[in-house]
């Protein structure tokens, strides 16, 4: 999630480093399907080797929006364009995934039915799925 970056970093270790030692357990306990789910505004100079090390190990790219906007705090509008402008960047073909999913930032689908329904209708369309995420203990019984 928020691929290629989130959150601080220690001294001396850069976004490529934290990507390359996920990558190495995932080869390492054969983890086949790992989606790493992109935000484009964070990509800048060297984190452009996460995008790239991850796809060159075999792993999909996901789109979380272009920027990370809060659907409840963000016009419906609006937020459709920040996916489609994340999308363009997953179009390209060093990064287009064999299935398009979609992750929503801070897991907020919206405070109306109107947003819920204008992106589930907007990803349907552009032929996203909707990856489905739960945070709880009680996982075990989603």
């Amino acid at each position: 999630d928020d691929l290629p970056s989130h959150g601080s970093l220690p001294p001396g270790v850069s976004r490529a480093d934290v990507a390359s030692k996920m990558l190495q357990v995932f080869r390492k306990h054969q983890i086949a399907q790992v989606y790493g789910f992109i935000n484009g505004s964070n990509f800048q100079g060297s984190t452009w080797q996460v995008a790239n090390d991850w796809r060159a190990a075999g792993y999909p790219l996901g789109n979380h929006t272009w920027s990370h906007p809060n659907l409840s705090r963000t016009d419906l509008k609006e937020f459709l364009a920040n996916i489609d402008k994340n999308d363009e960047l997953l179009s390209k073909p060093e990064y287009r995934p064999e299935q398009k999913w979609f992750r929503y930032p801070f897991l907020r689908e919206g405070e109306t039915l109107e947003k819920r329904n204008g992106v589930r209708a907007h990803l349907a369309t552009i032929e996203y799925k909707i990856a489905q995420v739960t945070i709880d203990f009680e996982d075990w019984a989603w």
